[in-house]
């Protein structure tokens, strides 16, 4: 046994000594106990002689049972006093029949996807990701590649998050029940008819959130929020994604609100960015958003719904969530003019350098946002993505949907 169960089981009833911790206050031996103990010898003689028990020397095989683990327990409480935390932890493990770990059972990897070389074949990053002072934020560059011609993919990346529409727009229980192919196909003509494919809407960035989400952070979606809507023109409150992730080092669940902005300066999409945060902690959104979760859960399986559910509680004894803010900043960014210059395959072979010397400056800026800013407090993933034109990627976007 290790040293995190919680104790040695006490001396077996039955035959065997009762030691003086089983006596009440008054020195007597609890006379119920030894009632039981004496079932208990009837019972194995009866099974000695008959080999099968009766009906109701079942039932009052079972009744001992449960008064005996009682007191068992009662004892072990006298015996131990409070009980360590790590115990405790193991009892609930019990209680919601997850066996010894919480960590395996919310596992959500399995339900991730988008696949990994879908990114792959798009996007890329320089350097590692890059953690603010002074702030609990981490910020990625992220860029569109190349094709062998030297364009770039912002094209195919439109493409390929149309290819996702259906896994983004509909739940795991809708999905299923798409037995044909002609299912599929109806199911991903209905996930189209969500999009209101508004010139200047702002779906393509939160379905590239979505992507980058589920590829880097490796947190699915938990929510498709896109099922609530009623018709193409309603509009959707709140945050742009719901995604969670388990973490294993701080043993809690790490659930990420999504806001995703495609403005034509950086300065315009980090404003609208922070603004947007601002006021979904002042309306008190996140709970709102949890709530969600609890009526729209996206998946089928309901031993890991009802684990996240106790998670997100904040009075349940189970477990806790950490809310976390996940952003997507995209901009049109002047370098990419270039293209259309002299100096174009210069700019292509030393592209990765020229998108690092600007680095400095989308860090200032960004650090200038949270300087002052109210809810710091929280966990920022921040996505930083320069477009050749966020206009453009759009109506790329709109053309293949």
């Amino acid at each position: 046994m290790h040293a995190g169960d919680d104790a040695a089981a006490p001396p077996r009833m039955g035959s065997q000594h009762i030691d003086a911790t089983d006596q009440e206050n008054d020195g007597k031996i609890d006379g119920k106990l030894l009632i039981y103990c004496t079932v208990d010898a009837f019972i194995n003689s009866l099974q000695s002689l008959r080999g099968r028990l009766p009906l109701w020397a079942h039932k009052c095989d079972h009744r001992r049972r449960a008064s005996i683990d009682a007191f068992r327990e009662a004892r072990l409480a006298r015996a131990l006093g409070p009980i360590p935390q790590e115990t405790a932890q193991r009892r609930v493990n019990r209680m919601t029949n997850l066996g010894p770990s919480i960590g395996e059972a919310l596992s959500l990897s399995r339900y991730l996807e988008v696949a990994r070389e879908k990114y792959d074949a798009c996007l890329a990053r320089i350097d590692q990701p890059l953690q603010l002072a002074d702030v609990d934020a981490t910020v990625r560059f992220k860029y569109v590649k190349f094709d062998s011609n030297g364009r770039p993919k912002f094209s195919d990346l439109a493409e390929c998050l149309v290819d996702h529409i259906t896994q983004y727009c509909l739940s795991a229980q809708r999905r299923k029940r798409a037995a044909t192919e002609a299912d599929r196909n109806r199911l991903n003509r209905e996930a189209r008819n969500l999009f209101t494919r508004a010139p200047t809407g702002g779906e393509a960035g939160e379905l590239l959130l979505y992507f980058l989400m589920e590829t880097v952070l490796q947190a699915p979606q938990m929510v498709a929020k896109m099922e609530l809507k009623t018709s193409s023109k309603m509009e959707l409150h709140g945050s742009d994604g719901i995604h969670m992730r388990w973490n294993e080092a701080d043993k809690l669940l790490d659930v990420y609100f999504g806001e995703a902005k495609l403005h034509e300066s950086v300065s315009s999409a980090l404003d609208s960015a922070f603004r947007s945060i601002t006021e979904f902690h002042q309306n008190d959104l996140a709970k709102r958003e949890l709530s969600i979760v609890t009526s729209h859960y996206k998946w089928a399986d309901n031993r890991t719904k009802e684990l996240v559910l106790r998670y997100i509680d904040r009075q349940d004894p189970v477990g806790d969530c950490r809310l976390n803010h996940s952003c997507l900043i995209g901009y049109d960014w002047k370098e990419y003019q270039r293209l259309d210059g002299e100096d174009r395959h210069v700019f292509i072979d030393e592209f990765t350098t020229i998108y690092r010397s600007d680095t400095p400056r989308l860090i200032e800026l960004l650090k200038r946002r949270f300087q002052n800013f109210t809810f710091r407090q929280f966990h920022f993933e921040v996505f930083v993505l320069p477009f050749r034109g966020v206009q453009e990627f759009r109506d790329a976007f709109n053309k293949v949907l």
